[in-house]
């Protein structure tokens, strides 16, 4: 009976530890639950998943990323890159391209390419700035051989924001001109003055070009030594410089209202351009040609690759563009729709 009794007791004692084991294992993984969520409400959590070379194992490690902002609503995220891929070079070269290469017939190489060029590269840099959070230099992190593509991309933005914003100085610079001589003839207009003709005169040019060269350019007469800075120029970039250090310091924010703005006023000259280019001599020949199509242009390899240029440079392919933006989207956001 001692025994028995002995026997009972000792199995009572090893419940009563398994009960308390497994409590204590249950209180643990509550701790540790409400840890990971209250973690995961403060910080975004993303699981990356790595190959161990040793034993070929697959393991995820739970890594915390930085604390990014997102954007306001979807819509903000948008505009802002539409207005950063919609610009007026590529809304007047399109149809510049289309003249040159078999009018309406252009468009039959222009959206194949699309489909099988431009729109998944899109997507790849979407996904590679809204799932890595980071810029065009950052995304390649998963691939170190493949960090050279986003510091390109940034060297090829840099050197074209060099030369871009010199054009926007020059619309500045017209608009100034314009808005200046209000009342009285265009400066560049044929009723400004009467150019003198000698005996020296060197070579006949048309207004246009005159005040192209002399006012906007101030091109020298030579190339030797060194001429003043032209300081509407000088004080045109300090202006523009200026405008887009106010647009991007306070992050996109405010980046996203001011391509509000961006996005909806390059259509206002286009159609102004369009109403009064149809009402010149001439209009519905070239509209004509413009809309009825020649297809023995698509059989020429210049029609092909100029699409295929175009398209990259619409949809902004390469300059990281994308993945900047991409990258203050959510990580669950659903960019197919946006894309197509």
């Amino acid at each position: 009976a001692n025994v028995f009794v002995s026997l009972l007791t000792t199995d009572q004692q090893q419940q009563q530890q398994q009960q308390e084991q497994s409590q204590n294992n249950f209180d643990d993984y509550s701790e540790s639950s409400r840890d990971i969520n209250e973690l995961d409400q403060e910080l975004h959590l993303s699981t990356v998943i790595v190959n161990n070379p040793s034993d070929s194992s697959t393991k995820a490690i739970l890594t915390k990323e930085d604390t990014r902002e997102t954007w306001s609503n979807n819509c903000d995220y948008l505009i802002t890159t539409l207005g950063g891929l919609i610009g007026l070079g590529s809304l007047y070269r399109f149809p510049y391209l289309a003249f040159e290469n078999g009018g309406a017939a252009f468009v039959i190489p222009y959206v194949l390419i699309c489909v099988l060029c431009g729109i998944p590269l899109l997507m790849m840099e979407t996904a590679l700035g809204q799932f890595s959070r980071k810029g065009p230099v950052g995304c390649w992190d998963f691939a170190p051989a493949m960090r050279g593509i986003g510091i390109a991309s940034v060297v090829v933005s840099f050197f074209g924001a060099l030369y871009y914003i010199m054009i926007m100085v020059w619309g500045g610079l017209y608009l100034y001109h314009s808005f200046s001589s209000i009342g009285s003839p265009l400066p560049w207009s044929d009723d400004v003055g009467d150019i003198p003709f000698t005996n020296n005169t060197k070579r006949i040019t048309n207004s246009v070009e005159h005040f192209w060269n002399t006012t906007i350019l101030n091109i020298s007469e030579d190339f030797g030594g060194l001429s003043t800075f032209h300081w509407p120029s000088v004080i045109g970039l300090l202006i523009m410089w200026t405008v887009v250090y106010l647009c991007l310091w306070k992050g996109i924010k405010l980046t996203s209202r001011v391509a509000v703005f961006t996005t909806i006023f390059p259509y206002l000259p286009m159609l102004a351009l369009f109403i009064r280019g149809m009402t010149l001599d001439g209009a519905w020949s070239g509209l004509r040609y413009y809309l009825i199509p020649d297809p023995q242009r698509l059989l020429n390899k210049k029609a092909w690759i100029q699409a295929a240029g175009h398209v990259l440079w619409a949809y902004g392919i390469g300059w990281g563009t994308i993945p900047a933006l991409s990258s203050y989207n959510r990580p669950d956001y659903n960019f197919y729709n946006d894309i197509v």
